[in-house]
């Protein structure tokens, strides 16, 4: 399971959550850096610093056993 974290900032621009735990410079949302999870039905997600405040958007795509990516392309992969 891999999450993206995305922070949105002005200009329609996201800020996403890299693996050291800070956040990247402002890009487009479509440039989404994703981290690896570990779980199932609850994800644990291994972050160094703290995460600054605000909203953040996840983003959620799966692999299964012979590596093909989820191609489910739906709000529901997405939670605010």
């Amino acid at each position: 399971m891999q999450v993206a974290l995305a922070r949105r900032v002005a200009g329609g621009r996201c800020r996403f959550v890299a693996r050291s735990g800070r956040v990247t410079r402002p890009r487009s949302c479509r440039r989404r850096t994703y981290l690896r999870a570990r779980g199932t039905a609850r994800w644990t997600l291994r972050i160094r610093h703290r995460l600054p405040r605000g909203r953040y958007v996840v983003a959620a795509r799966s692999y299964d056993a012979h590596h093909q990516r989820s191609r489910v392309r739906t709000r529901s992969a997405r939670v605010r």
